[in-house]
């Protein structure tokens, strides 16, 4: 009878064990999607800016500024011809990413954006300048924006 209560005790401390690994793993699967994503755009802003010498909105005003995340999608999947005149797909979103136009994070808040306008090579509207000519993050777990920091998780952490 030994063997089938260590058997029973088994079956029984596997599935709990489980269920309390799995928010480790959902948390980590959200991270490392969301990281994906911030690279996706990075490379997006940074082949449109390959493109036309300018980012995105660039001619309206340039000034480091945070991007409307609708608006750079739109400029992004070819849907602003304004903007992209050459008709460029430069990135295209998951159906499950967009919230009412919005790209969105695995917590349901939306990505940010900010480019280096002026042309510095700085971003200088947060309290430190950063050294890159393209931020963008994500709320994180918390959803409030901590400008990169906190549990925020962004591309230049």
């Amino acid at each position: 009878m030994g063997y089938l209560s260590i058997g029973y005790t088994l079956l029984i401390m596997i599935p709990v064990a489980a269920s309390l690994a799995f928010p480790l793993f959902s948390k980590r699967s959200q991270e490392a999607e969301t990281r994906a994503t911030i690279q996706q755009l990075l490379q997006a802003c940074t082949a449109y800016h390959a493109e036309y010498g300018r980012f995105p909105y660039d001619d309206l005003n340039p000034v480091d500024r945070e991007l409307s995340i609708r608006d750079a999608i739109s400029v992004f999947q070819n849907r602003d011809i304004t903007q992209n005149r050459k008709r460029i797909v430069f990135y295209e979103p998951a159906a499950n990413q967009t919230v009412s136009g919005d790209l969105v994070d695995p917590w349901k808040t939306p990505y940010h954006v900010m480019v280096d306008g002026d042309g510095d090579g700085k971003i200088s509207t947060f309290v430190v300048p950063v050294q890159q000519r393209v931020l963008v993050w994500s709320y994180g777990p918390n959803k409030q924006n901590d400008y990169g920091t906190g549990d925020d998780i962004a591309s230049w952490r």
